[in-house]
């Protein structure tokens, strides 16, 4: 009997992960939460690109317990000025 290979999920790109967290936003409605997901700045600009599409609907977004650091949060900042 053939050995089982075990899935390796280390090779997912985050770039994947973060095109999840943008149609998440884009398509997500009145309030959003993507608190403790690992967030990082690449993904926090991928919200913030959602965030300035002017069809995006969200009122409310949680990203509490996230890695977002300073130009994550200052792209999120600037989305929300423009939108």
């Amino acid at each position: 009997m053939a050995e089982e290979e075990e899935e390796d999920y280390s090779s997912i790109s985050s770039v994947e992960e973060e095109e999840d967290y943008f149609e998440h936003v884009k398509n997500g409605g009145d309030s959003v939460s993507l608190a403790e997901k690992s967030i990082g700045d690449e993904g926090a600009k991928q919200i913030a690109k959602a965030l300035m599409d002017p069809t995006t609907k969200v009122r409310s977004l949680d990203l509490t317990n996230n890695n977002i650091q300073l130009s994550g949060a200052l792209a999120i900042a600037k989305a929300l000025k423009t939108n």
